[in-house]
């Protein structure tokens, strides 16, 4: 991006339900790229009961790009409708996150410079499952295999490439 060009807008949504194990860090880790990008961190809550609200109303205290929505229908295709349909205006950029997934500090500029520099519609990552435990491990291996993935392209690392279909990530 040169000097001149106006920063893209970004939305980063994550929906959740029950994330207080994750929500805290994953929130101070990606307030820096939302500053960066000029973007609003959507929580979209399906109706935690576990910590994850106050958890959330603490970032947003101390941080107003941070917003917190009610997903009163709780699964996760609702939770990034009702934010884009409530603060997608002028957003150029989409990016969802997972509650429990594990992101480079620079993912979400990332995948804007992506998109600026290939002009796709869409861009998406290799997904890598892990385990923390024998049966997680096992479950992951067999997630990340040839069999498991069945060959499907956006499951593999690899350099880019233009694909049909990637995973909701």
């Amino acid at each position: 991006m040169t000097q001149t060009e106006k920063p893209s807008s970004s939305l980063i949504v994550i929906p959740c339900l029950n994330e207080a194990a994750h929500i805290g860090a994953l929130l101070d880790q990606l307030r820096p790229a939302a500053a960066r990008l000029g973007a609003r961190i959507i929580v979209a809550d399906g109706g935690s009961t576990d910590g994850t609200l106050s958890i959330v109303n603490d970032v947003i205290a101390r941080d107003p790009r941070v917003i917190l929505l009610h997903n009163k229908r709780r699964i996760q295709s609702a939770a990034i409708n009702l934010a884009v349909g409530t603060f997608g205006d002028g957003a150029d950029y989409l990016i969802r996150i997972d509650a429990h997934g594990g992101y480079p500090d620079d993912y979400c500029d990332w995948l804007v410079e992506e998109a600026l520099a290939t002009s796709a519609d869409s861009v998406v990552v290799s997904m890598l499952t892990s385990g923390s435990g024998a049966v997680q491990k096992a479950a992951a291996a067999a997630q990340n295999s040839k069999l498991g993935t069945g060959g499907s392209k956006h499951r593999h690392l690899s350099q880019g490439q233009w694909i049909d279909h990637g995973h909701h990530a």
